[in-house]
């Protein structure tokens, strides 16, 4: 059962941000609407007569552009033309081959970490499309093309059955093999922290040294500034953050930002 909430909806140009609060603790959770805006298509940039290119030319760009973070505000305008485009890529071998070799890129960064051993050399992780995948509730919103109704997201919370990325699992065992301080900063909220808890568990996630929620006092701040805030806490408490792994580039960037970014990807919806 979804807990009771408010919604602060934060008008964008095909993405809402929904703030839900929930009775005792927020949560700074950020879903997408549907798309209804195109981008430029790649004649209107060209004055020497070039045909726009296909489909999955096209598409490819535009996503390369937003995970390269140079997409600016196109980032939350999710091309029509792409919606086979982005089904296709995160039911098929896309997500899969890039999220390995994200994480085949991360683990050799990692082994040219000198861990001091005193607990406190941190890596941080997003969970939502970056830990766990919320794929099986997409399916059902067309992948990010369909306005998501919030009751079921957090009915689906409650569920604690969303599986992990493979690739995502695997690094996380071999960073904690290694010895990092394996930190989880979520835009959840406490109140889901009970089923947040099960699912990592269930999906094969353990031993992680810290779990970072949304909290009362962090009602109404935007993801970038939530996530600065609990790395800022972090740094406090003394831990050295040398990587950060997340899907979206406001969890990424700010203060307190770890030494090497590895931006996950996830061409269903942006986060400003």
């Amino acid at each position: 059962m979804a807990p009771s909430a408010s919604l602060l909806l934060l008008p964008l140009i095909s993405l809402f941000s929904l703030i839900f609060t929930a009775a005792v603790s927020e949560s700074t959770i950020q879903l997408p609407t549907a798309a209804s805006h195109h981008l430029p298509t790649a004649a209107s940039h060209h004055h020497d007569g070039a045909v726009a290119y296909d489909d999955d030319v096209y598409c490819d760009s535009w996503r390369l552009s937003v995970e390269t973070n140079n997409a600016g505000d196109l980032a939350s305008n999710k091309p029509l033309r792409c919606r086979q485009y982005v089904e296709d890529y995160m039911t098929g071998i896309g997500i899969q081959a890039d999220s390995d070799m994200l994480a085949y890129a991360a683990l050799a960064y990692a082994k040219t970490v000198d861990i001091a051993g005193d607990g406190k050399d941190a890596w941080v992780f997003d969970l939502d499309e970056t830990l766990l995948t919320n794929l099986p509730y997409f399916r059902d919103y067309e992948f990010g093309y369909k306005t998501v109704n919030l009751t079921a997201y957090f009915d689906w919370v409650e569920m604690a059955v969303a599986p992990a990325f493979p690739a995502s699992l695997k690094l996380y065992n071999e960073l904690k093999e290694l010895g990092f301080a394996l930190i989880i900063i979520s835009g959840r909220g406490e109140a889901q922290r009970s089923a947040t808890e099960r699912n990592l568990v269930n999906a094969g996630f353990t031993g992680w040294d810290r779990l970072l929620f949304g909290e009362k006092a962090d009602t109404g701040l935007q993801m970038r500034e939530l996530k600065s805030k609990k790395r800022l806490q972090l740094v406090k408490e003394g831990y050295r953050l040398h990587a950060n792994y997340s899907h979206q580039w406001c969890s990424l960037v700010g203060e307190a930002m770890a030494t090497k970014s590895f931006k996950f990807p996830n061409p269903m919806y942006y986060v400003p």
